[in-house]
């Protein structure tokens, strides 16, 4: 069984569900995966640990 996470679609702005796995590899902790959005069929990029999206507003303040 995986577990949830739930991002807003930039796209939308609705908020989605999806299931990653329950143990990512470990190789794998700290990158992001593809997820297929529900709300825009669109492919965004989710941080495997964190549940954020790549280029988020949260990301991008942090960077400044």
């Amino acid at each position: 069984m995986g577990r949830p996470i739930i991002f807003k679609c930039p796209q939308t702005g609705v908020n989605v569900q999806h299931w990653l796995t329950d143990e990512p590899d470990p190789a794998a902790l700290g990158r992001y995966e593809p997820v297929v959005c529900q709300a825009c069929t669109k492919m965004h990029f989710v941080h495997s640990r964190s549940g954020k999206l790549l280029g988020s507003a949260d990301r991008a303040s942090a960077l400044k």
